[in-house]
């Protein structure tokens, strides 16, 4: 996902949909980054609570009960916002040569990304 891109939830009404498009892409990109860097990934990549919290904060605008389920949206939130942090934690240390998740990938050659400079052929 482009980083701008993630401005486009300040739109109102537009972000209803536009929330469950960005967790999806956020959870595809660090997908991709745990791939590129050969890493192992333990599951969803937070999916699964990010589209949970979107829900949530939606079913929170019944009236009488929204109360309940916007309590559990703000939980789940939390949740994903851990559950991401904790990958982009992983991710620095990996940058940083501190992480050794990678022992059974280590003769697969990297994959190009788009970010790579032309001049390290």
């Amino acid at each position: 996902m482009e980083p701008g891109h993630v401005w486009f939830n300040l739109i109102p009404f537009f972000s209803v949909v536009w929330i469950f498009i960005t967790v999806n892409r956020v959870a595809d990109s660090l997908a991709d980054e745990f791939d590129d860097r050969r890493m192992r990934a333990d599951g969803d990549f937070g999916r699964n609570q990010g589209v949970t919290y979107n829900v949530m904060f939606l079913l929170g605008m019944i009236p009488y009960i929204g109360g309940i389920f916007s309590l559990i949206g703000l939980i789940m939130w939390i949740l994903y916002w851990i559950k991401i942090a904790g990958y982009s934690r992983r991710l620095a240390e990996s940058a940083a040569g501190n992480y050794d998740d990678n022992d059974d990938y280590d003769d697969r050659p990297r994959r190009r990304s788009r970010y790579d400079d032309d001049d390290d052929r």
